[in-house]
C-alpha cells in the first residue's frame, strides 16, 4: 500500500473520531424524535434493493424487522429459524400475537449479539414490545432498529455494512454513528482498516493513537464531570438513606406496637409485618450495596486518572494503544453502572413510596385484605379467562369436527323424534275421534233415556185415566176388577184395599224399588257426566301435553340448527351441552310412552264405564217393565215371585254398598293425592335448592381453578354416565343392600324422591307415584335427611 493511500486512510480515521466526540456521548441525546426514525427506516430500506417504502404495521408486527436479518446474515438466520415465525400472522389485530412474534425476534437479535457479535447488551436499553404492537411507539422503535443495526456492523457481513452505511447521505450516517458509538467504535476502524488494505497493524496503531491523543482532553473533562454529579448523587443518595433508615426504624417501632396489640388474633398481619421488615433488610442490603459501589467507582475513577496521566506520558510507545482501549471499556462500564445506580435511585423513590403507604395499609387493614382479596379475585378471574381463550383458541381445529359429528347424530335424534311426535299426534287425533265416537254414545244414551221417561208419562198419564175412570164408576156403583195403581201410596191402598197383604206389601216394595231405582239412574247419569267432564279435562291435559312438547322439540331444533351454524362458521360452542340434549331425548320419550299407557289406561275406564252404564240401564229397563205388567195386570195374576222380590232387593243393596265403597275409594285418592303433592312440592323445592348451591359451588370452582378441556369435560360425563338399572328394586334386594350399607339406602331413597319429582313435573305417573310413596313408608328405616 502507497503512502498516500495510508495518508487517506489515517485521515478518514480521524475524522471518523472527530465525528463521533464531537459532542454526541451517547444515544440519549438525540432528541430529534421523528428525524432519527426516518433515517433508521431509511437505512432498513436500503438493505433491500426492492423496498421503497415500509410502513408502521410492518414494523409493529415484525415482518420488516424478519427481512431486514435475513439480509444480514442468511446463515444464522436460515429457513429453520424462519420456521419459528412460519405460523405468525403479519395481519392480525391482536397486539399480543403481534407483541410475542417481536418477543421472539429480540431474543434472536440479542442472542445472535453475545453469541456472534460477542456484545452482550444491556437490559436498560431493551424496547418495550407491547408497547410497540400495542400503540406503534417510535422511540420503542428506534431502540429496536439501533440492536438490529449493532447485529449488524458487529456481525460477520460488517464490511458491506459499514460500505452501506458510507454510501447512504450525510443525516443517516449521522444518526447511524450515533447509534453504533457504544457498540462497534473499535471494530469499525478494524473492519475499515482491514477493507482498505494489508497493513492493517501499523495503520490501526496509528489511527487509535490518533484518536487518543485529540481527545483526551475532552474524555478527561467528561469523566471529571460526571464523576462530581455521581458524588453529588451519592450524596443525595446517602442523606435519602440516612432519612430511609429513620423512617424504617419508626416504622419498626410501629410495627412492633402493632404486633404487641394483635398478637393473638392477626396472624396474617404478623406475617405481612415480616415480608415488611425482610423488603427492609433487603433495602438495606441494596443501599449498603450502592455505597460499596460508589467506593468502588471512586477508586475506579482515581485509578483511570492515574491510567491516564500514564498513557499522557506514555504516547510513543505503541503499548498505549491498548491501554487506552482498555480505558475506554472500563468507561463504558463505569456508565452502565452509573445507569444501574440511576436505576438502583429510581427503585429507591418507588420504596419510599411503598414505605410511606406502610403507616396507611396498617390503619386500614381491613378494607385493605378486602380489596387485595377482590384483586386477586380479578386476577384469577384474569388468569382463567386468559387461560381459556388460550385453550379454545389451541383446542378449537380439534372441536370443530367432534361438533360436526355430534350436529349430525343431533340431526338424526331430532327427526326420528318428530316421527315419534307425528305418531303420538295421530294417536291424539284417533283418541279425539274416539272419544266423539263415546259422546255420540252417550248422545244414543240420553235419548234412550229420555224415551224411557216419555214412556213413564204416558203410563203415569194411563194411569190418571185409570183412576178418573174408578172414580166414575164408584159414582155409578160399579166395581172394577182391576185397579191401576198411582204413583203415591195411598192410591195404591184405595186401589188394593179388597186385595190381600200380600199384594199390598208387593206393592209398596215395588214403589220403593221404583223410587230408588230413579235415584240411582239419577246418579248414575251424574256420575256419567263427571266421568265426561274428567274425559274432556284429561283430553285437554293431554293437548297441553303434546303442545309443551312440539314447543320442546321447535327449541331443540332450533338450538341444532343454531349449532349447525356455528359449527360450519367454526365459532365457539361451548354452551353447546350434548349430553343434555341427549337426556332431553331421551326424557321426551319416557313422556309419550307413559302418555300413550294414560290414554289406554282411559279408554279402559271409559269401556267400563259404558258397560256399567249399560248394565244399569238394562237393569232400569226390566224394573220400569215389570212395573208396568204388575200395575196393568191383576194381584192374582201377578209374575213376581218372593224370591224375584228378594233378589232384586239383594241387587239393589250390592249395588249401594258399591256406590259407597266407591266414595270412600274416592276419598282415599284425593287424600293420597294431596300427600304425593306436599311431599313432591317439599321434595322439589330441596331438589332446587341443592342444585343452585351446587351450581353455584361449580361455578366458583371453574373461576378459582384451571379450566376443563372439552375432551376431559366428555371422559368425564363417559366415566361419570349411569347404568340403564330398573326404576324400582324389589324388597328384598333393597332391605339387602341397606342391611349392608346403610348409606346406600339414603342414596338409594334420594335418587327415587329425584324421579319421583321429574314425574310429577311433567304431570305423569300418578299410579306410580303412588306405589313409590308406598313402598318409602313401607321402610322405617330411611333416615328423615332424605326426605
Amino acid at each position: 500500500m502507497g503512502k498516500k493511500a495510508k495518508e487517506d486512510i489515517y485521515s478518514t480515521a480521524n475524522f471518523v473520531s472527530l465525528y463521533l466526540y464531537s459532542g454526541y456521548g451517547s444515544i440519549s441525546d438525540s432528541t430529534n424524535v421523528e428525524h432519527d426514525y426516518d433515517c433508521l427506516l431509511k437505512w432498513m430500506m436500503s438493505l433491500q434493493a426492492n423496498v421503497t417504502h415500509i410502513e408502521l404495521n410492518e414494523l409493529t408486527s415484525g415482518r420488516a424487522f424478519i427481512d431486514a436479518l435475513r439480509v444480514i446474515d442468511s446463515n444464522y438466520f436460515n429457513d429453520a429459524w424462519m420456521e419459528v415465525f412460519k405460523d405468525a400472522n403479519y395481519e392480525e389485530r391482536e397486539w399480543r400475537l403481534r407483541a410475542n412474534v417481536l418477543r421472539k425476534i429480540l431474543k434472536s437479535v440479542l442472542k445472535y449479539n453475545e453469541e456472534i457479535c460477542n456484545n452482550v447488551i444491556s437490559k436498560n436499553i431493551l424496547p418495550n414490545v407491547m408497547v410497540i404492537a400495542r400503540d406503534g411507539s417510535k422511540e420503542e422503535i428506534i431502540k429496536f432498529i439501533r440492536i438490529v443495526v449493532a447485529a449488524a456492523v458487529n456481525g460477520p457481513g460488517r464490511d458491506g455494512m459499514i460500505k452501506n452505511i458510507f454510501d447512504l447521505e450525510k443525516s443517516v450516517q449521522h444518526t447511524l454513528m450515533l447509534t453504533i458509538q457504544g457498540w462497534i467504535f473499535i471494530p469499525f476502524f478494524m473492519a475499515k482498516l482491514e477493507f482498505e488494505g494489508d497493513n492493517s497493524g501499523e495503520l490501526e496503531v496509528e489511527c487509535k493513537s490518533a484518536v487518543l491523543l485529540e481527545n483526551n482532553s475532552a474524555s478527561l473533562a467528561d469523566l471529571s464531570l460526571r464523576c462530581e454529579q455521581m458524588e453529588k448523587q451519592m450524596k443525595h443518595l446517602t442523606a435519602e438513606r440516612d432519612s430511609y433508615v429513620q423512617e424504617i426504624d419508626k416504622l419498626k417501632h410501629q410495627l412492633s406496637l402493632v404486633c404487641k396489640r394483635n398478637e393473638d388474633s392477626e396472624n396474617e398481619r404478623q406475617r405481612e409485618i415480616s415480608e415488611l421488615k425482610i423488603q427492609i433488610e433487603t433495602l438495606r442490603d441494596s443501599l449498603d450495596e450502592s455505597e460499596s459501589a460508589r467506593d468502588q467507582m471512586a477508586t475506579e475513577y482515581d485509578e483511570l486518572l492515574r491510567q491516564v496521566q500514564h498513557s499522557q506520558m506514555m504516547k510513543e510507545n505503541s503499548d498505549n494503544a491498548e491501554k487506552v482501549r482498555k480505558l475506554v471499556d472500563e468507561v463504558d462500564e463505569l456508565r452502565a453502572r452509573v445507569a444501574e445506580a440511576d436505576a438502583l435511585g429510581d427503585y429507591v423513590a418507588t420504596l419510599e413510596k411503598k414505605l410511606g403507604s406502610v403507616q396507611f395499609l396498617l390503619d386500614l387493614y381491613i378494607e385493605v385484605v378486602g380489596d387485595l382479596k377482590a384483586q386477586i379475585k380479578a386476577l384469577e378471574e384474569l388468569e382463567s379467562n386468559n387461560l381459556k381463550l388460550s385453550v379454545d383458541f389451541e383446542e378449537e381445529q380439534r372441536k370443530s369436527h367432534t361438533y360436526k359429528l355430534e350436529a349430525g347424530v343431533y340431526k338424526r335424534q331430532a327427526q326420528s323424534l318428530e316421527q315419534r311426535l307425528e305418531e303420538a299426534v295421530e294417536k291424539s287425533l284417533q283418541l279425539e275421534k274416539e272419544k266423539q265416537l263415546i259422546a255420540d254414545r252417550l248422545a244414543v244414551l240420553d235419548q234412550e233415556h229420555d224415551r224411557t221417561l216419555w214412556e213413564r208419562n204416558q203410563l203415569s198419564s194411563r194411569v190418571e185415566e185409570l183412576r178418573k175412570r174408578l172414580q166414575a164408576d164408584e159414582n155409578s156403583g160399579k166395581s172394577s176388577p182391576r185397579a191401576e195403581i198411582d204413583v203415591d201410596i195411598e192410591s195404591k191402598i184405595a186401589l188394593a184395599g179388597d186385595a190381600p197383604m200380600e199384594i199390598k206389601h208387593m206393592l209398596f216394595k215395588l214403589k220403593h224399588e221404583n223410587r230408588i231405582l230413579t235415584e240411582t239412574l239419577t246418579k248414575e247419569r251424574e256420575q256419567q257426566k263427571k266421568c265426561f267432564d274428567q274425559a274432556s279435562e284429561e283430553k285437554c291435559r293431554l293437548q297441553s301435553i303434546i303442545g309443551d312438547l312440539e314447543g320442546k322439540l321447535s327449541s331443540l331444533l332450533i338450538a341444532c340448527a343454531v349449532n349447525d351454524r356455528d359449527n360450519s362458521g367454526k365459532s365457539n360452542c361451548e354452551n353447546v351441552d350434548p349430553q343434555q340434549d341427549v337426556e332431553e331425548v331421551c326424557r321426551l320419550k319416557g313422556k309419550i310412552s307413559r302418555l300413550y299407557e294414560c290414554v289406554a289406561d282411559k279408554e279402559r275406564e271409559i269401556v267400563n264405564l259404558k258397560t256399567a252404564h249399560t248394565e244399569t240401564l238394562e237393569k232400569a229397563r226390566q224394573v220400569i217393565y215389570h212395573l208396568d205388567v204388575a200395575v196393568k195386570m191383576n194381584a192374582d195374576d201377578s209374575n213376581y215371585t218372593v224370591a224375584d222380590v228378594e233378589a232384586m232387593k239383594a241387587r239393589l243393596v250390592q249395588n249401594e254398598a258399591t256406590i259407597e265403597d266407591l266414595k270412600e275409594e274416592n276419598n282415599r285418592q284425593q287424600i293420597m293425592f294431596e300427600q304425593e303433592e306436599r311431599l313432591i312440592t317439599t321434595a322439589f323445592y330441596e331438589l332446587a335448592w341443592q342444585m343452585h348451591r351446587k351450581a353455584s359451588e361449580d361455578r366458583l370452582a371453574a373461576c378459582l381453578s384451571d379450566p376443563v378441556t372439552f375432551l376431559a369435560e366428555q371422559r368425564k360425563i363417559v366415566c361419570t354416565k349411569p347404568s340403564s338399572s330398573s326404576f324400582l328394586s324389589t324388597a328384598s334386594n333393597y332391605a339387602f343392600s341397606s342391611s349392608v350399607n346403610p348409606s346406600s339406602s339414603a342414596l338409594f331413597h334420594k335418587i327415587l324422591l329425584i324421579r319421583v319429582v321429574v314425574l310429577a313435573v311433567i304431570g305423569i305417573g300418578y299410579h306410580l307415584v303412588t306405589d313409590v310413596f308406598t313402598f318409602i313408608w313401607s321402610h322405617p328405616r330411611v333416615p328423615a335427611s332424605c326426605y
